[in-house]
């Protein structure tokens, strides 16, 4: 039993020194622009920094519209379409749930660690475009489709609307909400490399975008998931080794204990009186 304990334990831990996607990785297919000179972008405040010094550079005002058109390019350029998910040595229970269940559970939420990936997929992109928003106080919210995600920053008294991840060629005009009123079919026409069947699954056919409660962080549920799974993976080889020593002491309580049939037989002594 407690071999088997022990075995159980290394089993548990193993996993954690293993960086292996178990979930297929996505891999870039030559259609975007992907650069991967920009991988050293792995944090948000590298990200940010290197945003404001191209802006800086081009006399871009920081938080303009231009400023944030630029920031969607450069996500453009840093990720390739393709879902982000973690290895086992990085959460292998998130990983290891997705490979049985599936429903994207090892899709990456938090933008720590998306940023640490090449390939991110456009809910993924779309928190990166919100963390900036967010860190610049500037107001943002999701955008749904049937098959996609994007994000709309508000800048002055307008909404616009980015797309990092599918790409679509709109001028400022263009990315204001006014300019297509949450209905996708208006959408499809600035998205010159798809083919209409594939508009048509992304964003449906006659329907409206959903739009997510403004500076609401997304997935939230899928966060505590992998808080929850990701603090699992660590300590879970601790449990056998615990089932060993609660073994072990209770092994030690019964011996200490003497029973009855031990205890010595006494002894009598018959006074007499003179």
């Amino acid at each position: 039993m407690k071999v088997l304990l022990i075995i159980f334990s290394f089993i548990l831990l193993l996993p954690n020194f293993l960086p292996v996607d178990i979930n297929g990785a996505d891999r870039f297919n030559g259609d975007e622009r992907y650069s991967p000179n920009l991988a050293h972008l792995n944090t948000i405040p590298k990200l940010e920094a290197y945003a404001d010094s191209l802006s800086a550079t081009k006399k871009v005002r920081k938080g303009s519209r231009r400023y944030w058109v630029s920031v969607d390019s450069i996500i453009s350029e840093r990720f390739y379409h393709g879902f982000s998910r973690y290895n086992l040595n990085e959460n292998w229970l998130a990983a290891v749930a997705d490979r049985v269940f599936g429903y994207g559970l090892s899709n990456k939420v938090y933008v720590s660690d998306i940023m640490k990936s090449r390939e991110a997929g456009c809910s993924q992109q779309a928190a990166i475009m919100m963390e900036l928003a967010g860190r610049q106080a500037f107001n943002y919210r999701s955008v749904g489709f049937p098959h996609h995600y994007a994000v709309q920053i508000g800048i002055g008294l307008q909404w616009y609307f980015f797309d990092a991840d599918m790409e679509p060629s709109l001028t400022i005009q263009d990315r204001k909400f006014s300019s297509w009123n949450g209905k996708n079919d208006e959408l499809k026409k600035y998205y010159l490399c798809k083919t209409p069947a594939v508009l048509d699954y992304e964003f449906g056919i006659h329907q409206k975008a959903n739009f997510g409660t403004p500076n609401v962080s997304p997935a939230p549920h899928l966060k505590s998931f992998h808080s929850v799974t990701f603090l699992l993976s660590r300590i879970l080889w601790l449990f056998p080794l615990l089932a060993i020593l609660l073994v072990q002491r209770r092994k030690f309580f019964f011996a200490k204990v003497v029973s009855p049939n031990q205890l010595p037989e006494p002894v009598f002594s018959l006074g007499l009186s003179i």
